[in-house]
């Protein structure tokens, strides 16, 4: 497997993950029963570990130093694979309430229990 071809397949798995801790932080918020945060504090810093290792593999600088796209599409997906801002970079969608950390709170709609630094509306 050539450099291109390791770093993409690198990238596809790194993304799948990322994946993975959104639907479970989705799930967080709409799903999740009462009493089960412990459990998902551990599942989400587990996954999160994993990403960060994954960002953070030296291999990747080696990988996009020897990269050679085979066409146009392959530089394109390069190009995008690497520019992409993390999740957490981006901006939130505009209207509804600023995240609570109160699990599921904009669901039951009740005030936060105070826990969470801002009351905020977006």
């Amino acid at each position: 497997m050539n450099a291109f071809d390791a770093l993409m397949a690198f990238q596809r798995q790194t993304t799948a993950l990322a994946q993975i801790a959104g639907r479970l932080g989705w799930d967080q918020e709409t799903v999740m029963p009462r009493g089960a945060s412990a459990q998902r504090g551990e599942e989400m810093a587990a996954i999160e570990a994993v990403l960060h290792a994954r960002r953070c593999d030296p291999r990747v600088g080696e990988w996009l130093a020897a990269a050679t796209p085979p066409n146009a599409a392959g530089r394109a997906q390069l190009q995008d694979a690497w520019r992409r801002p993390s999740p957490r970079g981006r901006s939130r969608p505009t209207g509804g309430r600023a995240r609570c950390c109160c699990p599921g709170r904009w669901r039951r709609d009740r005030p936060c229990a105070g826990c969470c630094p801002s009351e905020s509306f977006m």
